[in-house]
């Protein structure tokens, strides 16, 4: 809850202490990003912190496999080559990020991007010499 619904004189303007009243089901039946929960269940306390409890909401868990391949190629004297493929978020599986948690503002509710990034491949050499 953004503000001093509790009035107890916060002046702290990114301090949000209270919690919202809950008033309906917060859980849609099936999550999408523009609704992943729904923040008409929510209502905004008079003069008290308010009784949702901490933590009851959840995003989803987050999947991130990331693999590489390394190979040394020996060269004259003690040189060697390395030679590396390294790729992240192989099976490119994207994350939602924790949606809107604001009450009464707009995009509660609402996500707008993602956990991490999509798929990146990577090639690279180094010589050890």
């Amino acid at each position: 809850m953004p503000g001093d619904v509790a009035n107890i004189g916060n002046s702290v303007a990114w301090w949000n202490y209270a919690r919202p009243n809950l008033v309906g089901n917060p859980q849609p039946g099936r999550p999408t990003a523009e609704r992943y929960y729904n923040p008409a269940a929510f209502d905004v306390p008079s003069l008290s912190y308010g009784d949702f409890g901490r933590n009851v909401l959840s995003s989803d868990p987050v999947f991130n496999t990331d693999f590489s391949l390394f190979k040394l190629v020996p060269l004259a004297d003690r040189r060697r080559l390395e030679i590396r493929l390294e790729a992240f978020n192989v099976f490119n599986h994207i994350d939602w990020a924790v949606p809107g948690t604001l009450v009464g503002r707009v995009g509660a509710g609402r996500v707008t991007s993602s956990e991490h990034s999509p798929r990146i491949l990577q090639f690279g050499m180094k010589l050890h010499f």
